[in-house]
């Protein structure tokens, strides 16, 4: 793991843990992940900014499956669309593009 000691050199904190991101998405795609694990440790790749940024797609991904999974419920339920819109803050174009999707 070379690669990985000349990465641990590189002094700015911020460009070595993008780095390590980078390195730990490519060798886990050839390395069994015990061995990434073993040389590139979880504190190292929060510290990167790009795994923020990751991190927080997949939040965002995650929380507008959520509304909208609940809108679903809702709507098989015949709750009012502005209700809908209430709970789950989807626009009234997003409910009903979900509503045409759902008729059969």
């Amino acid at each position: 793991m070379e690669t990985i000691q000349i990465i641990q050199s590189v002094e700015d904190s911020g460009l070595k843990a993008d780095l390590l991101s980078a390195i730990s998405i490519l060798a886990g795609e050839k390395y069994p992940k015990e061995l990434v694990k073993k040389y590139i440790r979880r504190e190292q790749l929060m510290q990167s900014a790009l795994f923020e940024e990751w991190v927080a797609e997949f939040v965002d991904e995650a929380e507008e499956k959520a509304r909208r999974e609940f809108a679903i419920k809702m709507i098989k339920r015949n709750r009012p669309t502005q209700e809908i819109i209430e709970d789950t803050g989807l626009t009234q174009e997003e409910i009903q593009k979900i509503k045409v999707e759902l008729k059969p």
